[in-house]
């Protein structure tokens, strides 16, 4: 017990005394110490707690494409298996390639692994290289750029310079050949890679799936119910960036399961059909120019006395002039 006068606090076998005037300057002191601590900005006390919304979570999960997606990834070197084939993409890969001759026609050629080797470099260090052999037992070295082995088997088979994996083209056959999906893209190709008239939001079978070029691993045949057969180019890896040494054109980006007219119930039907086959008409929306024609380059923003205005600049010359929200003008 303590009075107001003398306070007596028993510390084990000890008694510590405090007059009243010393027990108000340790009150007041606890009392600062206690309203500093509670003011500090320790990036714990006067964080708020943020909780995600279920709606929030679900825009941030994974897509059905884009599982399928990480599904047509390519394997890690680690993976790989003694034999496995690649395809040389170009001519080019002479210049890579070690124990090939500069002019020598390999394009098209198959190559299989055959482990890893290490080289002496000029300045004494070592270089991990991939070892292939051809189909008349001539060995070809692929330089890692790496020093470490363990490094070098972190290389994917999506990433070497001119070299396709057909494995990853074979996967995205098994998974696509036979269904139905909505495309998302309008470029569309010929068997020789020239363009063809073409819509996107459509659906279209997936016929089959092949090894690719030097810049996309993978071409993927369509058929269209009207327009027929097509070929579109498409990148190894999952999400919107894609993976590989071209990455711009995921399965993700190219293709839906769903109908994406179902989450535009607004959109005219007219207006549909345009965007479509990318066009525009005055009238439409933002949103309905930006699926008909993608994102713009640039966008410039402004008022007249009576209005606001948008100016919408794209890559080809084309651009559009918005009034109050809906297009005004369309000029290419």
């Amino acid at each position: 017990m303590f009075s107001f006068q003398s306070y007596r606090f028993s510390l084990h076998d000890s008694q510590i005394v405090m007059t009243r005037q010393k027990f108000i300057t340790f009150l007041s002191l606890g009392f600062f110490l206690i309203a500093f601590l509670s003011s500090c900005n320790t990036g714990i006390e006067s964080t708020r707690i943020v909780r995600m919304s279920k709606a929030d979570q679900r825009l941030l999960a994974p897509t059905a494409e884009d599982l399928t997606g990480r599904q047509l990834s390519g394997r890690p070197l680690n993976n790989w298996n003694k034999g496995d084939r690649f395809i040389i993409a170009d001519n080019k890969a002479a210049l890579i390639l070690k124990g090939v001759s500069a002019t020598s026609d390999i394009v098209g050629s198959s190559i299989y692994y055959d482990g890893l080797t290490s080289r002496r470099s000029p300045d004494g260090s070592q270089e991990i290289e991939i070892e292939f052999r051809t189909e008349t037992s001539d060995i070809y070295f692929y330089p890692t750029g790496k020093r470490e082995r363990e490094k070098a088997l972190e290389l994917t088979s999506d990433n070497l310079a001119m070299i396709i994996d057909p494995q990853i083209a074979a996967r995205a056959d098994s998974l696509l050949s036979g269904k139905t999906l909505w495309i998302m893209n309008s470029l569309w190709y010929d068997a020789e890679g020239n363009s063809v008239p073409s819509l996107k939001y459509v659906p279209v079978e997936v016929t089959e799936v092949l090894p690719g070029d030097i810049y996309f691993p993978m071409y993927v045949k369509i058929r269209h119910a009207t327009i027929g057969d097509a070929i579109v180019w498409m990148s190894a890896g999952g999400g919107a960036e894609g993976s590989g040494r071209a990455g711009s054109r995921p399965f993700s980006s190219l293709f839906s399961y769903q109908d994406p007219r179902q989450a535009y119930p607004s959109i005219s039907d007219d207006n549909w059909n345009l965007i479509c086959k990318g066009e525009v008409a005055i009238g439409m929306t933002k949103d309905e120019c930006r699926l008909a024609l993608g994102s713009p380059q640039e966008v410039s923003s402004g008022h007249d006395w009576n209005a606001t205005m948008d100016i919408w600049q794209y890559s080809d010359g084309r651009f559009l002039i918005f009034r109050d929200g809906l297009l005004s003008e369309s000029h290419h």
